[in-house]
């Protein structure tokens, strides 16, 4: 079998079995560049963090000495946080993470749903009232990477803007909202990742683009060898 007949099948019958993939990476970038990133992060009602710094004077126990008062061995890591409007500690621990006053050393319980609700509205920039206040035990899609337990704040928005709390350290941890969700479902099927929706180095993606690559490649040379044909004949 000659060379071009077989580039010719080959050409064909990948592009049959990739081009639905084809069209949805087509399909994924343009979302992707049309939809404004700031408002799939939900950055547009998102209220400004206090700028107002913290005394030099205000009297703060060291952060180990807050994890000895508290029994902890080993810190992993410790960071000074605002929460609810109370200085704190968030130290790692190799048991997970634990909230200590700053300057008493007092552990800090879970947040309440009527303190995460506070976390929220402090955080959210818009007019909606909240819709729903639920704790959720479980990681989902929406807040992968994040450790639960975690407050879900819902407003009554056309968005449906979402704010997750960190029920442990009072932070946000996730803003979400329906251009987020659209935007997710894209993603997934631009990089092929149906279960985590992360990872864009997986053997599916790198074989289909390979395969894409090749389709790209053979119909440009099948066209030039076209062209050639219709000069000679002409």
């Amino acid at each position: 079998m000659r060379l071009p007949v077989l580039v010719v099948k080959l050409h064909r019958w990948l592009g049959l079995l990739l081009g639905l993939q084809v069209i949805l990476w087509i399909s994924g970038g343009l979302v992707m560049s049309a939809v404004s990133i700031g408002k799939v992060r939900g950055d547009d009602r998102r209220r400004d963090a206090d700028p107002t710094p913290i005394p030099a004077a205000t009297p703060l126990l060291a952060p180990t000495t807050a994890a000895a008062a508290l029994g902890i061995g080993e810190l992993t890591g410790a960071r000074l946080v605002r929460r609810l409007g109370r200085l704190a500690y968030h130290l790692d621990t190799a048991a997970g993470p634990v909230m200590a006053d700053a300057a008493t050393g007092e552990r800090l319980p879970i947040l309440t749903a009527a303190e995460a609700r506070a976390v929220a509205v402090a955080d959210y920039a818009g007019r909606a009232e909240i819709a729903a206040v639920t704790r959720q035990e479980e990681p989902t899609l929406e807040t992968r990477g994040r450790e639960p337990p975690l407050w879900r704040v819902e407003f009554a928005d056309g968005r449906r803007t979402t704010i997750y709390i960190d029920a442990v350290g009072g932070e946000v941890a996730a803003r979400r909202n329906v251009l987020w969700r659209v935007y997710d479902v894209f993603w997934m099927l631009h990089i092929m990742d149906y279960r985590a929706r992360d990872d864009f180095n997986h053997p599916l993606l790198v074989g289909s683009a390979a395969v894409a690559w090749f389709l790209a490649l053979s119909g440009a040379w099948l066209v030039v060898l076209w062209l050639k044909r219709r000069a000679r004949r002409t």
